[in-house]
């Protein structure tokens, strides 16, 4: 992962916009995802016993998040593709089965591009960097912090509809 950062890092001139997204690396957790996966390529005999123990967790965790928010459960299975832009059965593949699975704090992403002459000009971190998600970064090469500044009120002026939801420009 750090040798495809530093490649991409190579690629953007001064004053160019770089985009990344990362899993936030979560310490155990992360390291016991790693192993899930490993073994889940290993073999179809690994993923014949991790998927459906897998599946089971996910819609007993579902299950009580929705009935402690008294939320009907099965509205969580509905609009699966329309929230996630896949089905549910696909998205369980791809979560089981993407490996290489890398993960960096957000302070190891922002020291790594900062040392190659990147201001960081805007970021979401999965649940303030302590989420299961990937967080997300956009740098700029070659400018102040203070331009920083300016450049990410703007980013986040133009990356937001009015929902709230980021949106990414056709440029």
């Amino acid at each position: 992962m750090w040798q495809a950062l530093e490649n991409v890092s190579d690629r953007v001139q001064d004053g160019g916009t770089l985009f990344v997204a990362i899993y936030n690396d979560q310490g155990k957790a992360s390291r016991v995802w790693k192993a899930v996966k490993v073994l889940y390529n290993r073999s179809l005999a690994w993923r014949i016993l991790i998927t459906p123990l897998y599946l089971a967790c996910m819609v007993a965790h579902g299950l009580a998040l929705d009935l402690i928010g008294w939320s009907n459960p099965f509205s969580r299975y509905f609009g699966y593709r329309k929230r996630r832009g896949m089905s549910l059965w696909p998205d369980i593949l791809d979560w089981l089965g993407g490996y290489p699975f890398e993960v960096a704090r957000a302070d190891e992403i922002n020291d790594f591009y900062k040392t190659r002459g990147f201001t960081l000009v805007h970021s979401t971190l999965s649940k303030g960097g302590k989420g299961r998600g990937n967080n997300q970064y956009i740098f700029v090469k070659g400018i102040s912090p203070a331009e920083a500044h300016w450049e990410s009120h703007r980013a986040a002026r133009e990356s937001t509809n009015r929902s709230g939801v980021p949106q990414v420009s056709q440029a």
